[in-house]
């Protein structure tokens, strides 16, 4: 039976130590930091440019709608 209890608290020990590398590796791995970076990047430099051109992406959008509203109104125009 001491063999067992042996084997038992060798295998125990073996998968506590595991388990205590994979969380080390979990919170010390840098994987994928990069992209992070590189999105907030880009993120950045989009809400920079709509900041800058805020006027005329807004003059853009209007312009758009009206003509939408405009087409659905002459489509709609024989039905009322």
């Amino acid at each position: 039976m001491l063999d067992f209890e042996v084997s038992v608290r060798n295998r125990l020990w073996r998968a506590t130590e595991s388990v205590r590398e994979a969380v080390k590796d979990f919170f010390t791995t840098e994987d994928g930091d990069t992209n992070f970076i590189s999105i907030i990047v880009v993120l950045v430099i989009v809400l920079g440019l709509a900041a800058l051109f805020r006027k005329q992406i807004g003059e853009l959008v209007s312009g758009w709608w009206e003509k939408i509203t405009a087409s659905g109104e002459a489509a709609t125009e024989d039905w009322g």
